[in-house]
């Protein structure tokens, strides 16, 4: 019975990491490492990294720190009007509070929460449509998505959903 509960523990132990066996991208190469999810269908969000259509934004990220195996990474997050900018600006504040949540797909799990704050210019002011995410920590080898998330006013329903996916 005890070498039965072994090899089923073995077994499953297997299943569980082949989806985490993914190389870990060096920093060099974390610089267009997340890639948008949605596709580009329409001129006027054709310079969005991704998009929010019906709230007609695009946003981007540039990552700040890339994490690495054991370390908390950073990256900047912007969103600007469809048709009305790129990701130099000008940018827009969205009218729905903004989350991010880092999802792996193929384990059906997420991460530690990532702080979400907004991003201050030289002179210490707020910039509209410009947040620092930081605390960015993948548990674990494989592809995970960065679901960029705007929900209603009470903050628990979301309104729109896109992702950057990422390798790590």
């Amino acid at each position: 019975m005890n070498k039965k509960l072994f090899l089923i523990a073995v077994v499953l132990g297997a299943f569980g990491t082949m989806g985490c066996l993914s190389p870990i991208l060096t920093h060099a190469e974390s610089k267009n490492a997340a890639q948008p999810a949605t596709t580009r269908d329409s001129k006027s969000l054709a310079d969005c990294d991704v998009t929010f259509k019906t709230q007609g934004l695009c946003a981007s990220m540039d990552w700040i720190n890339y994490p690495k195996e054991g370390e908390l990474g950073a990256f900047k997050l912007r969103f600007w009007q469809a048709g009305k900018g790129n990701a130099n600006g000008p940018y827009f504040e969205p009218n729905l509070p903004v989350f991010v949540r880092l999802w792996m797909p193929s384990m059906g799990h997420g991460s530690s929460p990532v702080t979400l704050t907004p991003a201050l210019d030289s002179n210490g002011l707020v910039m509209p449509g410009v947040y620092d995410v930081t605390q960015v920590y993948f548990v674990m080898r494989g592809n995970w998505e960065i679901q960029i998330q705007l929900k209603d006013a009470e903050k628990s329903k979301i309104v729109e959903q896109t992702s950057f996916l990422l390798r790590y």
